[in-house]
């Protein structure tokens, strides 16, 4: 246990993770640099998702209307040119 905790674990751990270190703090800046880069990126895609949001909201609320306005054309000529009747109440 005191092997494994201890010490002599430490050394023994940073003897197989230094390699690995070596090859790994070059690329940091660069790496640091893209993760940055990311989250600026992030923050336009979501700024333009809400947009598209806004956008898709009002172009629903336009169909619907129109859709709302086709049906009542249709009602309109169907009593009038076609004698429809309309359900009592």
């Amino acid at each position: 246990m005191k092997r494994q905790v201890g010490l002599g674990g430490l050394i023994e751990r940073l003897r197989t993770e230094v390699p690995q270190w070596s090859r790994l703090l070059p690329q940091f800046p660069r790496l640091a640099a893209n993760a940055l880069a990311a989250v600026e990126n992030q923050e336009r895609v979501l700024t333009e998702l809400a947009e598209l949001r806004r956008t898709s909201a009002r172009r629903n609320q336009w169909l619907t209307a129109g859709v709302l306005l086709l049906a009542a054309i249709v009602l309109m000529f169907g009593w009038a040119f076609l004698g429809f009747r309309l359900p009592r109440l």
